[in-house]
């Protein structure tokens, strides 16, 4: 016996709907966190070669998803001559793998 036709409409119309309803909610949703203001900023001091080169590599990729878990931008800088006053005023945290007195040449960093 075969099902009615209407009835074969009425399941793909409401599974139409039900898959509409569903993307319409993670659009929705990706694009609420998209438009969300970072809670705050971060500059992290990454070492390019030299003893802590492996370990940067492997923070900045915890750091990168610990940044988008908990709504933060993190940006990242290995030399540390250009920055100023002004540069650091936008971030709120500072965080370096190496004590920063050892490596770094800006003593506004210290």
């Amino acid at each position: 016996m075969l099902p009615d036709r209407s009835v074969s409409i009425k399941l793909k119309k409401n599974i139409f709907l039900i898959f509409l309803c569903f993307l319409l909610m993670h659009y929705g949703n990706v694009t609420a966190q998209q438009n969300t203001k970072p809670r705050f900023k971060a500059i992290a001091l990454a070492e390019i070669g030299g003893g802590h080169a492996s370990f940067d590599t492997t923070a900045k990729i915890w750091l990168n998803k610990l940044a988008i878990d908990s709504n933060v931008t993190i940006d990242y800088i290995s030399d540390t001559k250009k920055t100023n006053k002004e540069f650091l005023k936008q971030y709120q945290l500072l965080l370096s793998s190496t004590p920063l007195q050892y490596h770094y040449s800006n003593p506004l960093l210290i």
